[in-house]
């Protein structure tokens, strides 16, 4: 139960976090260009008014899927051995980098997809939380400015 609690702190800290933030969360703790991944790898869909295509989770380990290709037929078990060191290290490894560890926080939304390592993840949720209340004051300072109508994007946390 204390497992599931704290899980569940942890993604309420992470609760309307941008990748935009979170990525200067992660350098704000010397984690540059790290967690980033590939840009394919995003939502199937976006909710331009509520942005509800945000997703927040902790990783978890999962089942690789086989390609449906067949392997070869091995005379030794060391050709098989390296056969397989060679499938899944280079023929096989699908979209998932190796940094991805159960634990660790992933982030969601349309600029991309951003990977945190659990032993740092509640500094990077406090500074980006910090990043982002920041870039919603200037910006709406800006929306005053111009006379637009405040809404959910730039109003406080």
């Amino acid at each position: 139960m204390a497992a599931d609690q704290d899980r569940a702190e942890l993604l309420k800290q992470f609760q309307g976090l941008r990748v935009t933030d979170v990525c200067d969360g992660m350098d704000g703790v010397g984690l540059q260009d790290v967690g980033l991944m590939d840009r394919s790898i995003g939502p199937l869909w976006r909710d331009i008014d509520g942005f509800a295509h945000r997703i927040y989770g902790i990783a978890h380990t999962v089942r690789f899927v086989p390609t449906g290709r067949r392997a070869p037929v091995f005379e030794s078990v060391e050709q098989h051995l390296a056969w397989k060191n060679q499938w899944y290290s280079e023929l096989a490894r699908g979209p998932m980098p190796d940094q991805i560890r159960a634990g660790d926080v992933i982030v969601i939304d349309g600029a991309g997809v951003i990977v945190v390592p659990r032993d740092k993840a509640m500094q990077v949720a406090a500074i980006a939380r910090e990043v982002q209340e920041d870039d919603k004051a200037g910006r709406r300072k800006l929306y005053e400015k111009l006379g637009f109508p405040t809404d959910f994007t730039v109003d406080p946390t």
